[in-house]
C-alpha cells in the first residue's frame, strides 16, 4: 500500500474526524513507530473515557505515534492531560513536538524529556490511563510498574506494549516485558478485568473480579499463553514468523 503524502492539511483533516476510529489508521501509517492500528484504536478509546481529574501517563513516546492516539482520545472525551515521558536518547524530542503540533494535540500533551525514574520523582497526581512502552529490560519494566501503578485510580487502566504475541503479525513480543505482565497483571487479583489487543496486555484496576469476570480473565490468560507459544515456536523455525509492523 502506498502511503498518502504526509502534510499538515491531511493530518489536521484526519484529526478532526477522530470520532471515527478508522481514521486513526492514517495517523498510525504516517507517524513512525511500532503501534498497530488496533492498538491505536484501543488507546484512543481508553483515553476518551479517562476523567479530566486523572492523568494519562505514557512511558516511552518516541516520535508520538501512540501519544497522538492517546491525546486525540482525550480531546474527544474529557480532556485529561497526557504526560508523554521519554529521555529521547536518539534525538527525537523535536520530532515528537512537531508531530504533536501537526496533529493539533499539543495543548493537551505535556512532553517530558526524562527517564521514567526521573519523571516519577515527586509525582502525586492520580492516573486514569497508564501506558508502559519504555525500556524493555526486565528491571526497568518492573520499576515502571511498581512506581507508576501506585497512582492508578479505581477503574484506571494499565497497558503494556510488546507484552504478548500477535498472531496477526507473527510478532512474539519481548520476554522481559512478558515476564512482568505475566507475574503482576495476569497473576494478580488487583485487576478486575484483563484483555489483549495485538501486542498490548491491559488490566482494569479495581476490586476482585466477579465469578463471571474471573472466568473471562482465565480465558484471556490461557489465550495469551497459547498465542505466545505458537508465535515464538514459529519464529524459531527456519523462515518462520512475519516481519513486525
Amino acid at each position: 500500500m502506498v502511503n498518502e503524502p504526509r502534510n499538515e492539511k491531511n493530518l489536521r483533516s484526519e484529526v478532526a474526524k477522530l470520532h471515527e476510529p478508522a481514521s486513526l489508521s492514517w495517523i498510525v501509517r504516517n507517524v513512525d513507530g511500532w503501534l498497530t492500528r488496533r492498538e491505536g484504536r484501543f488507546l484512543f478509546r481508553v483515553a476518551k473515557t479517562c476523567d479530566a481529574t486523572s492523568a494519562i501517563v505514557e512511558i516511552g513516546s518516541l516520535r508520538g505515534r501512540s501519544t497522538i492516539c492517546l491525546a486525540s482520545g482525550s480531546l474527544a472525551g474529557n480532556g485529561a492531560r497526557v504526560y508523554a515521558i521519554d529521555p529521547h536518547a536518539k534525538g527525537t524530542f523535536e520530532v515528537l513536538r512537531d508531530n504533536l503540533a501537526l496533529a493539533g494535540v499539543s495543548d493537551v500533551v505535556e512532553p517530558i524529556m526524562a527517564t521514567s525514574a526521573e519523571a516519577y520523582m515527586g509525582w502525586a497526581r492520580p492516573i486514569g490511563v497508564l501506558f508502559i512502552d519504555g525500556s524493555h529490560e526486565f528491571e526497568d519494566v518492573l520499576q515502571d510498574y511498581l512506581d507508576w501503578s501506585q497512582h492508578l485510580v479505581d477503574g484506571g487502566i494499565i497497558a503494556f506494549h510488546d507484552s504478548t504475541a500477535c498472531l496477526r503479525y507473527g510478532w512474539g513480543g519481548y520476554d522481559d516485558v512478558r515476564r512482568v505482565v505475566n507475574r503482576h497483571i495476569l497473576g494478580s487479583t488487583r485487576f478486575r478485568r484483563i484483555g489483549l489487543v495485538d501486542t498490548v496486555t491491559y488490566g482494569v484496576c479495581g476490586p476482585r473480579a466477579s465469578p463471571g469476570g474471573r472466568v473471562l480473565n482465565a480465558e484471556v490468560r490461557l489465550r495469551k499463553v497459547l498465542w505466545d507459544l505458537v508465535v515464538i515456536a514459529k519464529a524459531r523455525m527456519p523462515g518462520g514468523g512475519r516481519a513486525r509492523r
